[in-house]
């Protein structure tokens, strides 16, 4: 399976683990995400980001 996908889109629709991590994730945290989507292009970069909004850490 491939670990370095173009953007956030790509990496939830190749990547099925990835997929339900960020389902699981609460609404405000998706929508950040989204907007953030050309920097998250695998896992990994997912987790810390989504670690780092619900922390409530910015940038």
């Amino acid at each position: 399976m491939k670990s370095s996908f173009q953007n956030l889109e790509q990496l939830l629709r190749e990547n099925p683990s990835a997929q339900r991590y960020f389902q699981q994730l609460p609404s405000y945290v998706r929508q950040i995400l989204h907007r953030e989507g050309k920097r998250l292009n695998t896992q990994l970069a997912l987790m810390i980001r989504a670690d780092q909004v619900l922390s409530g850490l910015s940038r």
